[in-house]
């Protein structure tokens, strides 16, 4: 790989994170279209929001019937996984980007999570290139009601979503950010800045493939083909009167550089 080191000499791995229903699902197709990009798609090793089947996970299935593992176990399993797929993606020539999973660090239960582990874990033994991508706090909300996963914190206010977008973009106040709108709007300059600040190959033809690849998450955009802006989904009234109030809100959009 010709970037497969980092500049301190350790394995190098990408990493992009976003919110749910901020389009991270499709701007993630993109970059798996890339010439010798292999992706993780919503990697967290601290999940445990998932279904009961996990025939592949034996750890997650001991710690179902035996009891709760240690972060010192699950650190270890982790770091044991990734080399592995590190070392694949090396024998194979390819660039590993990993699509955190920020949901589940930001916006389940009553609090944000302390520990994000894809970068807290991974910065300890590789060499790391991060991007966020973000979107109208209000579009993103409003897919959030729409699949009804603001339930998952409480309360599944605004005011309170906004609190946990902020904490999130603390977290990363340090990487660069780019916003969603401007991929709808010029996809291919967009993506072509992306590939640079991850340092991975861009090549004009993900318009023409991106459609083929199924990642989960999947939950919004239709259309496999089409890269546009979106009109904005229809504002509850309870919804309405929380925009006009929430300092949370007003404060985020300042903080994103979207217009009151």
């Amino acid at each position: 790989m010709d970037r497969a080191l980092s500049d301190s000499g350790l394995p190098l791995i990408r990493t992009l994170h976003h919110l749910s229903c901020t389009g991270g699902t499709v701007i993630s197709k993109c970059l798996a279209a890339m010439p010798r990009v292999a992706l993780l798609s919503e990697l967290n090793p601290l999940n445990r929001y998932g279904g009961r089947f996990a025939p592949t996970n034996p750890l997650l299935l001991l710690e179902r019937s035996h009891r709760p593992l240690t972060m010192a176990e699950i650190r270890e399993d982790f770091f044991g996984q990734m080399a592995q797929v590190v070392k694949i993606c090396q024998n194979d020539s390819m660039d590993l980007v990993i699509r955190d999973h920020s949901h589940s660090d930001f916006c389940r239960g009553d609090a944000p999570k302390p520990l994000t582990p894809i970068c807290d874990f991974l910065a300890e033994r590789y060499g790391l290139v991060s991007v966020v991508t973000v979107r109208h706090p209000l579009d993103s909300y409003l897919g959030l009601i729409d699949k009804d996963w603001h339930t998952q914190f409480t309360p599944s206010t605004l005011e309170e979503y906004s609190q946990r977008y902020l904490a999130f973009l603390h977290r990363y106040q340090d990487l660069q950010w780019r916003r969603y709108e401007d991929f709808c709007l010029h996809p291919q300059s967009f993506m072509e800045e992306l590939c640079s600040l991850l340092q991975v190959e861009y090549a004009p033809t993900f318009l023409d493939d991106f459609g083929c690849f199924r990642l989960s998450g999947d939950s919004g955009r239709r259309s496999n083909r089409v890269i546009a802006p979106r009109p904005r989904r229809p504002i509850p009234e309870s919804v309405q009167v929380e925009v006009q109030s929430s300092a949370s809100y007003t404060k985020l959009l300042d903080r994103l550089g979207y217009p009151q």
